[in-house]
This record gives structure tokens, C-alpha cells and sequence, in this order.
């Protein structure tokens, strides 16, 4: 009975193992998703044009603007010359963005 219970108790540690591990890595590549993101795809977060990034509110009045249904809910508040801001849009109350 004893070597029943050892072999259990040795089947099931190293199954929560393998899938500790899993979740540990999948969840580590979350943490750096941006990061990830911008070294995937580096011509959506780089700007070609150069001077002084636009300030928070013309930036986000120029996207409220253009997209008249939706309302910027997240905004950096400083960006590098020649990054792209990255904002956060969502649809205003009871409309739809598509």
C-alpha cells in the first residue's frame, strides 16, 4: 500500500510541476507583452516624423475627433520624439466601434 501511495504522490507532484511550470511561463510572457509587441511589430510603436510629441489632451481630442464614437480612456502622459503614444480606446456608452 505504501508504494501505491509513494508512486501517487510522486505521479501527481511532478503532474502539478509540469503544469506549474506552464502556467509560470505563459504568464511571465503577459508581463512583458508590450515589449514583446514592439519587437514584433517595431513600425506600429516608432514615428517617422520627429519634434515634440503632441501633449495628452490635443492628442487625445485629434483621436476623439477622428473616431467620433469612441472616447480615449488611457493616455500616456509623456512619449518620446519618434514613439508612437500608445492610447487606449473603447466605445462611447450604448454605441459600437465596428
Amino acid at each position: 500500500m505504501r508504494a501505491l501511495l509513494v508512486r501517487l504522490h510522486r505521479t501527481g507532484g511532478l503532474s502539478l510541476a509540469l503544469f506549474l511550470t506552464l502556467a509560470e511561463l505563459t504568464g511571465s510572457a503577459i508581463v512583458f507583452n508590450g515589449e514583446i509587441d514592439a519587437f514584433i511589430n517595431p513600425s506600429l510603436f516608432h514615428t517617422k516624423t520627429r519634434g515634440a510629441p503632441l501633449s495628452p489632451d490635443l492628442l487625445a481630442n485629434k483621436v476623439q475627433r477622428a473616431i467620433p464614437l469612441a472616447q480615449v480612456t488611457l493616455i500616456p502622459l509623456t512619449t518620446k520624439s519618434g514613439e508612437a503614444a500608445v492610447l487606449r480606446v473603447e466605445p462611447r456608452a450604448g454605441k459600437t466601434l465596428l
